[in-house]
């Protein structure tokens, strides 16, 4: 019967040390002499001779992403939950792939953004905070009084005047079949606008329901963001433009600020579930709008064509919004 091993303890740091530096300085000869009076197994010794770290200064692993990489993902977060992005772990994701893929290296994993943010404190109060705005009323007068505070403070940092400053929002209106006895096969006309706080209306932007070809919300956002920077850059009178915007997730996406910020436009979010206090164009100007355009679609109805194609859209929704 083969004789038992003891257990292995782990190795004290010190008598690590003890053990290099005797080395070092030849009062022990040999590794293997070495690892017998300090009660060290000699492949550790050889292993930190070699240069290889304590297990406990090296990072797992399991992470792929460098202690560097995690600290711009850590910055990038908690600068738009600042300017009112509710962080998201589809942000913290889009980030660390980007990183990854700048060095070959894949993606993080599905488990990662959740993990990341449990062992990151900054991010796990963070999150912890943007949850509690969620769940707070709205109509707190505290709450939009830091909203106007944060708009102003952002003006003044910056030098932003009023003409560069632009606000943001959609409306949806009908096509397809429009009678009450066809309720099937509707569907749905995205009017993106955009004014200036001096007044100037920004061209409209319409995104009709298409076949999936591979467009997502997110590179919609995109293309919008182009039209608008298009539109806008000519007329900017500071060094940047404010772009103010609901937090829709395509918002947070990567590839939008990114063109945010390679175009000087700083963008702020809105309080969320507020628009119908705090959004001028959902209270001022999507509601007459809407009537109005019903009034056509009405209009229509009488002249029996039920079902409105772009051909009808257009010049319905063109009457309606002069």
């Amino acid at each position: 019967m083969p004789p038992r091993r003891a257990p292995l303890v782990p190795s004290n740091e010190a008598d690590i040390q003890l053990a290099l530096l005797s080395i070092d300085s030849a009062q022990i000869q040999s590794t293997r002499r070495a690892a017998t009076v300090f009660d060290i197994p000699k492949s550790t010794l050889i292993d930190r001779r070699a240069g290889k770290r304590a297990r406990r200064d090296c990072q797992p692993n399991s992470r792929k992403l460098t202690q560097r990489e995690e600290e711009v993902i850590v910055s990038y977060i908690l600068h738009l939950d600042q300017r009112g992005f509710a962080p998201t772990y589809a942000a913290a994701r889009d980030m660390a792939d980007k990183l990854l893929a700048a060095r070959g290296a894949g993606q993080v994993g599905q488990k990662w953004p959740a993990n990341f943010v449990k062992r990151t404190d900054s991010l796990r109060t963070c999150f912890n905070q943007a949850y509690d705005r969620q769940r707070a009323l709205c109509e707190n007068p505290a709450l939009i009084r830091s909203w106007f505070e944060l708009i102003e403070k952002t003006k003044a940092e910056l030098s932003i005047c009023d003409e560069d400053i632009y606000n943001f929002d959609e409306a949806g209106f009908i096509m397809g079949k429009i009678t009450t006895q066809l309720l099937g096969n509707r569907e749905w006309v995205t009017l993106i606008a955009t004014i200036s706080a001096g007044g100037w209306l920004v061209p409209l932007f319409l995104i009709f329901a298409i076949s999936d070809n591979g467009w997502t919300n997110n590179k919609l956002r995109v293309e919008w963001l182009k039209h608008f920077n298009a539109h806008t850059q000519a007329r900017t009178i500071g060094a940047r433009r404010l772009l103010i915007i609901d937090g829709h997730r395509s918002h947070q996406s990567l590839e939008f600020q990114e063109l945010c910020k390679e175009n000087n436009i700083y963008t702020l979010c809105m309080p969320p579930h507020s628009s119908h206090l705090l959004q001028p164009l959902d209270v001022g100007c999507f509601s007459p709008l809407k009537r109005a355009y019903s009034r056509e679609v009405e209009s229509l109805m009488r002249n029996h064509i039920n079902h409105i194609t772009k051909l009808e859209f257009l010049p319905a929704f063109k009457i309606a919004f002069d």
